[in-house]
């Protein structure tokens, strides 16, 4: 991969990371990234550092990051701070949110 290409992969992760923390700061709900992504092990480790993201494939970052093995998708984060937590319509309807 060229130099160039490698640097705009990991500007766009970078700013997938941060649309994904402003979701859960700014308005407090459960957020997905979904997508083709790539660099499997660095995509993961990037994401994932520091609690930011979780997987359902798993992953670690226990001493040092692991990525999950193959999972038959390619990837699906969700936002970590936010992981008991499941809107339902009745919970939309209470803010007048239909």
């Amino acid at each position: 991969m060229s130099a160039v290409r490698a640097r705009f992969r990991a500007e766009a992760v970078r700013r997938e990371l941060a649309t994904m923390r402003t979701l859960a700061d700014r308005y407090g709900v459960p957020a997905f990234l979904a997508g083709d992504l790539n660099e499997r092990t660095k995509v993961f480790c990037r994401l994932s550092v520091g609690g930011a993201l979780t997987s359902p494939a798993g992953g670690s970052h226990a001493g040092r990051c692991a990525s999950p093995r193959y999972s038959g998708i390619d990837w699906i984060f969700r936002d970590a701070t936010k992981m008991g937590r499941v809107l339902s319509r009745e919970d939309t309807e209470a803010d007048g949110n239909e």
